[in-house]
């Protein structure tokens, strides 16, 4: 009778045998065990996603996964999927921007409370939407409205607004596009704001800012960008493409309209989206991409650059389609200008990911590094103290482009595309006789 030992016979040994009844209880135990952490688990998982900051968190573990596999095993990208997980982190920010927003007017008082109603950026009022990339922008209601159609918000037509700056949110020092009304400017002072007088700006009938565009102009042109050709803090005869359209329209001596798409906060997605709400109504002839170097989200992560290439491409598959001119600037960074420059991940990604020429692609920054100089050594010259560079808005604690940086900005681009027409095959018509 076998009473739980027994011998191997080919190693002459005898070795330890569990008892029948013991063993079926250690199995019985093991399978309650796995019961047991498999309930605990889905209890937990079921807590997890009940919340939506722990769901969006699981989903997002889960997406990343699936895009590291993808890239390890050289896999295309599911853009379904992307999108999806894009649209959940969207939802996710908006719900909780517009819970920062009522945290404001209570920790402000009423005061606060006041001015955002005024302004438009009280919680519920609020436009609420995606920018920059991977941000949530809260923009004020009296200036900006939703846009489903791609570009996320936009301008709204026909509408007065002025720049409050100094204005410190949750310790941060914030800058609000508000309407330009005497109670707006009154309570934005109030709560600790300054409003920035020759930033007040107007949007024509199309909803852009600047003049009204002329569909039937001899050279009409399009500039997509983000707040830097909206124009942040300078008035709206100085941004850059209606600095653009002056030195077209004095150099060629015709009749041109460049409209400007810029609005703040917007990436080369609502780029494209801008490009699609307006080329059928302008018909333009040349299309400027002005590139910042906040567009890409965190620049040291590849699948952001991947982002960028699939807009960018759609930019550019559209212009050729319809044979426009596209000319990707770059923006130049004031501290990459006046500190240490380093151009190897901005805008050096950019000329790598851009389906265009090298006459397509223009840096403006040599010139603005050349301007810079001159200027520092006229004041130096003359003994004037030369605290920051006057291309940009320092003076505001600002780095978008001054009125005189914007003036750069447009002779740069204006030259590059008098050389591009000149030098084609087919002279356009808007060229006329050698050198225009």
């Amino acid at each position: 009778m076998d009473f739980g030992m027994r011998r191997d016979r080919s190693r002459r040994r005898w070795i330890q045998r569990e008892l029948p009844f013991l063993s079926r209880a250690r199995r019985l135990d093991r399978s309650f065990k796995r019961m047991i952490a498999g309930v605990t688990t889905v209890a937990v998982l079921g807590l997890v996603l009940g919340l939506p900051s722990s769901r969006a968190r699981v989903y997002r573990l889960g997406f990343e996964s699936r895009r590291w596999f993808n890239q390890i095993m050289g896999f295309e990208d599911d853009r379904q999927a992307y999108e999806s997980q894009r649209d959940r982190d969207r939802a996710q920010g908006i719900a909780q921007t517009r819970a920062a927003l009522r945290q404001v007017a209570i920790e402000g008082g009423p005061p606060m409370a006041e001015f955002l109603r005024v302004a438009g950026m009280e919680s519920d009022s609020a436009v609420v939407r995606w920018g920059n990339f991977d941000w949530t922008l809260a923009l004020s209601s009296a200036v900006f409205e939703a846009d489903d159609a791609g570009r996320s918000y936009r301008l709204r037509p026909l509408t007065r607004s002025v720049w409050l700056i100094g204005l410190t949110v949750n310790g941060v020092q914030a800058m609000f596009e508000i309407p330009e009304t005497p109670e707006a400017r009154r309570l934005g002072e109030a709560v600790g704001g300054r409003v920035v007088p020759e930033s007040v700006q107007t949007t024509n009938s199309w909803g852009c800012r600047g003049p009204e565009p002329d569909p039937n102009a001899a050279l009409r042109g399009i500039v997509l960008g983000d707040s830097n050709m909206q124009g942040l803090l300078v008035g709206d005869d100085q941004t850059p493409p209606v600095r653009l359209e002056a030195r077209l329209r004095s150099e060629l001596g015709r009749t041109v309209s460049v409209l400007n798409t810029g609005v703040l906060g917007y990436s080369p997605e609502q780029y494209y989206y801008s490009l699609l709400a307006f080329q059928e109504r302008f018909h333009p002839q040349f299309v400027i991409i002005s590139l910042c170097a906040n567009d890409f989200g965190a620049m040291d992560r590849p699948e952001n650059w991947t982002e960028t290439e699939y807009w960018l491409d759609k930019i550019a598959q559209y212009c050729r389609t319809r044979k426009i001119l596209f000319l990707a600037v770059p923006l130049t960074q004031e501290d990459s200008m006046t500190g240490r420059r380093n151009d190897s991940v901005y805008p050096a990604q950019i000329s790598r990911i851009f389906d265009g020429s090298g006459q397509q692609y223009l840096d403006p920054i040599e010139e603005f590094t050349t301007t810079h100089l001159s200027l520092k050594a006229e004041a130096v010259r003359e003994g004037r103290p030369f605290p920051y560079s006057p291309l940009f808005n320092r003076r505001h604690s600002d780095h978008h482009l001054s009125p005189l940086g914007c003036d750069l900005w447009a002779k740069i681009v204006a030259r590059r595309l008098r050389l591009i027409w000149e030098t084609m095959s087919e002279r356009p018509s808007w060229i006329s006789g050698p050198g225009g």
